[in-house]
């Protein structure tokens, strides 16, 4: 119950970014790209991203810092007695069954610290998300519940370009998210990037004058694309 309260805090918040780019006298009116919200959060707060994304699939991508999650459910979790009171809580692929893509940041003896939450941290995450969802688990060569705490060097650097590929749909970004990072223990992936022909801006495969006419039109109406910035700067 509680993880779902985060979870819709989550959406309630960009609700209320939504509400803002729309109202005249907002310091955002008409500044919020509407097409490109993500969530993220740390331990409990990355659990309740999920949450989120079980609630609004239009989200474009979830970063998790070293989630955990308590998903109570008679039906799905089998029964558990404590101090006489009954607890059904368990992670199964049902509770975070959704499409929204989603980087995961773990530690590697995580479980060591939170021994209550075995079977519900980033890895189990990861494992009973659909395989149709990309998904990357990145988990931190012998750390603990705070390896992504504060997000720093690599999981700072993953961080982004998962960002950048997921909402820019930056090429060059899924390459990077391809490479097995320095610090991790166990690095697993389903994401697959598509071949890419620099300076082909319209996607057909081939370089040619329309690519040209993009890039000059995406100049002059001062808008940025990826595919036309082949410096990268």
């Amino acid at each position: 119950f509680l993880l779902h309260l985060l979870g819709q805090g989550l959406v309630d918040a960009i609700e209320t970014i939504r509400q803002e780019n729309n109202r005249i006298d907002s310091p955002l009116y008409g500044l919020i790209d509407m097409d490109s919200f993500s969530v993220s959060g740390y331990s409990m707060g990355g659990g309740a991203s999920h949450n989120a994304a079980m609630i609004d699939n239009s989200l474009k991508a979830l970063i998790s810092l070293n989630p955990t999650v308590i998903f109570e459910d008679c039906e799905l979790c089998p029964a558990e007695e404590h101090d006489g009171v009954t607890y059904c809580i368990c992670l199964v692929p049902e509770f975070v069954n959704h499409s929204v893509p989603s980087l995961i940041f773990a530690g590697e003896v995580e479980v060591d610290e939170l021994t209550a939450y075995e079977g519900m941290l980033g890895q189990d995450i990861y494992a009973n998300m659909p395989e149709s969802t990309d998904k990357i688990l990145f988990e931190g060569s012998g750390e603990g519940h705070g390896f992504a705490a504060y997000p720093y060097d690599e999981v700072s650097e993953y961080a982004l370009n998962w960002l950048k590929y997921q909402v820019l749909d930056d090429s060059a970004a899924c390459e990077f998210l391809l490479e097995y990072p320095s610090l991790a223990s166990e690095y697993l992936t389903n994401i697959e990037c598509a071949e890419y022909l620099d300076g082909d801006i319209n996607g057909d495969e081939l370089v040619n004058v329309q690519d040209i006419i993009l890039a000059v039109n995406s100049i002059l109406s001062n808008e940025y694309n990826v595919n036309a910035d082949l410096n990268l700067d």
